[in-house]
């Protein structure tokens, strides 16, 4: 059998050129702040998805990640800014890729997308395709709705207590912006 000649070379350095790519991912991972180690891929992490804005990335967000992380891989649904502008009325104080930068500097993301759907369930549609093994929400972000869509998708739905972290106030994205603002 005769092959065409670009295919040996092919079959000869297709493995190197994907072993580069890998190192390369690898590589780019650890520069944008997310340690490789955290950027390998294992199967048998479990999927773990919260979703939200994390306009103004505080205390109570960050007791929220890492409590989210104990179920397993996170990853993080970060609402675009036309969805904070629909849903505060508002545009952000951070940009979309700001706000993914500082999630992503969290030791307890694995990952963070920027979703483009408006809305509370902005994330639906990532969420059917990605299909996690857990859905977490603090009681702010606990609705109905999402508990059904979960449910249909067969996706653990974990709604956790929200209480500051040990030794620090309260805060709300909202309430910090005001301050800020000088109208609290």
């Amino acid at each position: 059998m005769q092959f065409p000649g670009w295919v040996v070379p092919v079959v000869i350095f297709a493995p190197a050129v994907l072993i580069c790519i890998m190192r390369w991912l690898l590589v780019s991972a650890y520069n944008r702040g997310v340690e490789s180690v955290r950027a390998i891929y294992r199967p048998s992490d479990k999927k773990v998805v919260v979703s939200g804005c994390f306009d103004v990335l505080h205390t109570g967000h960050c007791k929220f990640l890492n409590e989210a992380s104990a179920y397993g891989r996170l990853l993080v649904y970060l609402g675009s800014d036309e969805n904070i502008e629909h849903l505060k009325g508002a545009p952000p104080v951070f940009t979309a890729e700001e706000r993914r930068m500082m999630l992503l500097y969290n030791q307890n993301v694995w990952n963070a997308l920027v979703v483009p759907g408006l809305g509370d369930m902005h994330f639906a549609v990532e969420l059917a395709i990605e299909r996690p093994d857990t859905f977490v929400v603090n009681e702010d972000g606990h609705t109905e709705e999402k508990e059904k869509l979960c449910k249909r998708l067969g996706i653990e739905y974990v709604v956790l207590e929200r209480k500051p972290m040990a030794g620090c106030p309260a805060h709300s994205s909202t309430e910090i912006k005001e301050k800020i603002r000088g109208t609290s």
